[in-house]
C-alpha cells in the first residue's frame, strides 16, 4: 500500500529530484541492517521476471506496444540479456584508445544484431543496433 503512495508522489516530482530522492533514501535504507537484507531480496529477480514486473507497471506512454528501459551493464549481464531475447536495441559505445582488462568480443555480442549508426567522434566510437 505504501509503494503507490510512494510511486505517484515521486511521478509529481521533476525527475531529477525524484532520482535524487529515491536514491537518497534507498541509500539511507541501506544502512540500516535489518533493512538492507530486505531491500536485497527485492532485487534477487531474474531479468525476465523483472522486465514482466515493469511492463505491468509502468505501461508504454505511446502507441508501440514495447517498453523502453535503458539497461547499463557490463559485458556478463548484457549478454545474458541478449541471450535471453530481452534486448531489441543495442547502443554500445567504445573507447577506441584505452584498452581495458576484460575485453569483450564484440563481433560475439552484435551477431545477432544489425548495424544501424556508427559516429567516431574523438577517440569514443558510438554504435547502434537493431536486432535481426
Amino acid at each position: 500500500m505504501l509503494y503507490p503512495l510512494l510511486r505517484n508522489s515521486l511521478f509529481m516530482l521533476p525527475p531529477e529530484t525524484a532520482h535524487h530522492l529515491s536514491m537518497g533514501g534507498l541509500q539511507l535504507a541501506h544502512s540500516l541492517p535489518f533493512v538492507k537484507n530486505q531491500l536485497a531480496k527485492q532485487f534477487l529477480m531474474p531479468p525476465a521476471q523483472l522486465f514482466k514486473e515493469i511492463s505491468e507497471n509502468f505501461p508504454p506512454t505511446d502507441d508501440s506496444s514495447a517498453i523502453r528501459v535503458l539497461v547499463e551493464a557490463g559485458p556478463s549481464l548484457l549478454q545474458s540479456l541478449i541471450d535471453q531475447g530481452l534486448i531489441d536495441h543495442l547502443h554500445l559505445t567504445t573507447n577506441l584508445v584505452k584498452e581495458g582488462e576484460n575485453r569483450i568480443s564484440v563481433e560475439q555480442l552484435v551477431a545477432n544484431f544489425e548495424l544501424v549508426s556508427q559516429e567516431i567522434i574523438k577517440e569514443t566510437k558510438f554504435e547502434r543496433y537493431k536486432k535481426i
